[in-house]
């Protein structure tokens, strides 16, 4: 159970690095600094129906951002000012996701379901989810059968 709740706290810490929110104003701080087990964490907290939560991988172009500047760049030429952006870290080495990427209602890559080599592969293996009214982190099998895909 222990060894879940670590996995958990990775999977939660990993799926959270990958949001990036954004807005017409600059947002209140809504991020503060955490530790648990004596490792330090930023925790950042929005209301997810009132707040513009996105993933952003690729520019207009299709060219991964790569850079939080070039993705704030991007944003600031549309007026839109970025409030904060995090890593999702787990990419292949052009930049493509690993495991499932859905943006604006588009999959990039798919649901991963089975165990592989490598970290991303170690089951249980966890979907952080957004929706029009919600965030969440479910583990496969059941964000699966609560969003299946077409």
């Amino acid at each position: 159970m222990i060894a879940l709740r670590y996995l958990l706290l990775a999977v939660c810490f990993t799926a959270s690095l990958s949001l990036s929110a954004c807005s017409a104003e600059p947002a209140t701080r809504a991020c503060n600094p955490v530790s648990f087990d004596g490792a330090p964490y930023t925790v950042c907290k929005l209301d997810a129906t009132g707040s513009d939560i996105r993933l952003f991988l690729n520019d207009p172009e299709c060219a991964p951002y790569g850079q939080f500047s070039r993705l704030s760049e991007q944003l600031e030429s549309e007026a839109k000012t970025l409030a904060f952006a995090m890593n999702g870290g787990m990419y292949h080495g052009d930049q493509r996701a690993v495991g499932l990427y859905v943006e604006e209602g588009h999959q990039v890559a798919p649901l991963v379901r089975s165990a592989g080599p490598g970290n991303f592969g170690m089951l249980p293996i966890g979907v952080f989810w957004l929706d029009s009214s919600a965030a969440g982190i479910a583990e496969t099998s059941a964000y699966d059968t609560r969003f299946p895909l077409t």
